[in-house]
């Protein structure tokens, strides 16, 4: 079983990255992202999905890592190591700096949190968005019935400010490709995942 990989996709995004900290708030169900101001609150995010194993929501994981690292959160996402134990991986955006968070699904131990300067073309530009929440029902409406396993906000080129979400449905992961501003799925597709797999015959509800 494969350990579910985050892949970034490099945006032609001019911005440079404020030395202020970043942070969002919820407004309208909005995700607004400000280089103005040194103040961090968490916004809604997608509520806990049942499971016959007791593991964090995506909601709890999100929470926990803008508990340990208080900025803008990138992305996070929920892996199956091969052992069979479960984490959440998180990159959270703080003063200038890239933090990726891993910690346990079962009992929110952290086991990493390692600190790297942000890339330029990994910045989250400025802006308003939809919230976290509001990607995982775009997605879930595409995939009736899955699992979201990621969420991640990112610039693209050719797409702008985009929510990629991977659902698991089945044996099969789909990927979602969501319109950050307005919750438009730009496209979307599938593919068999081991991870999926074991999910559906010892995870899920």
């Amino acid at each position: 079983m494969k350990r579910t990989k985050m892949i970034s996709i490099a945006a032609a995004l001019v911005l440079a990255v404020s030395a202020s900290v970043p942070a969002f708030a919820a407004a309208n169900d909005r995700l607004v992202v400000s280089y103005t101001t040194n103040t961090s609150t968490t916004t809604a995010a997608p509520a806990a999905q049942t499971s016959s194993v007791t593991f964090l929501s995506m909601k709890g994981a999100m929470d926990l890592a803008l508990k340990e690292v208080p900025g803008v959160l990138k992305s996070i996402e929920f892996d199956i190591e091969d052992n069979g134990s479960l984490r959440y991986s998180a990159e959270v955006h703080y003063n200038s700096k890239e933090y990726d968070l891993e910690f346990s699904a079962t009992d929110g131990t952290v086991y990493q949190n390692k600190q790297d300067t942000i890339e330029w073309d990994e910045a989250i530009p400025a802006g308003s968005y939809i919230s976290y929440e509001k990607a995982a029902e775009a997605a879930l409406g595409q995939v009736k019935g899955g699992f979201v396993s990621k969420l991640k906000l990112e610039s693209r080129w050719n797409d702008g400010v985009v929510y990629d979400a991977e659902v698991w449905l089945g044996d099969y992961e789909y990927t979602v490709v969501i319109d950050a501003d307005n919750g438009t799925v730009l496209r979307s597709g599938w593919e068999k995942e081991s991870d999926a797999s074991y999910y559906t015959k010892n995870l899920a509800g």
